[in-house]
């Protein structure tokens, strides 16, 4: 099967990407949080080198593939920030830190979107796909080495399972 379909399958692997974010948050809360981000990023790397395959080939099955281990991967990323996150800020400004932590996220999200938006419209879908996924590919990459030193330096207390 090749990838057609437009903004019809465009919008469904979204769906399915955000879908399984979303179920991966739901069931992984109870990971430590350095565990749960460095999985997720793990996840993530095969997830972005199955969207290179997927159009190179132009596989709707490595596409949908991809999209469900990027998917379980920012989820399991995002829900282990948003612990370490929420653990580090002081009670009584929990709330605007999470908030301001959310408006990272979101502007961290649609940046990219607009980038590869406009890279499509200049040199087309594939060169756009390829840096997006070899760019993501590195800073995932270089998030890894992050966590190592953190779990290195990390108290020990700290690494308990989170409440």
């Amino acid at each position: 099967m090749t990838l057609k379909g437009g903004l019809a399958l465009a919008g469904a692997v979204v769906a399915l990407m955000l879908g399984c974010a979303t179920i991966v948050q739901l069931t992984g809360y109870q990971l430590e949080s350095l565990r749960a981000q460095t999985i997720g990023l793990s996840v993530m790397i095969p997830g972005l080198a199955g969207l290179l395959v997927a159009d190179l080939t132009q596989s709707l099955a490595w596409l949908l593939a991809a999209t469900v281990l990027a998917g379980t991967g920012m989820g399991l990323a995002f829900t282990g920030a948003l612990g370490d996150v929420s653990e580090i800020a002081p009670e009584d400004r929990r709330g605007d830190v999470v908030a301001s932590f959310y408006v990272v996220i979101y502007v961290a999200t649609a940046l990219p979107a607009i980038g590869v938006g406009a890279l499509t419209v200049a040199t087309g879908p594939s060169t756009a796909i390829q840096a997006f996924a070899y760019a993501v590919i590195a800073v995932c990459l270089a998030g890894l080495a992050a966590l190592l030193i953190e779990r290195r330096t990390r108290p020990r207390a700290a690494k308990g399972p989170r409440r």
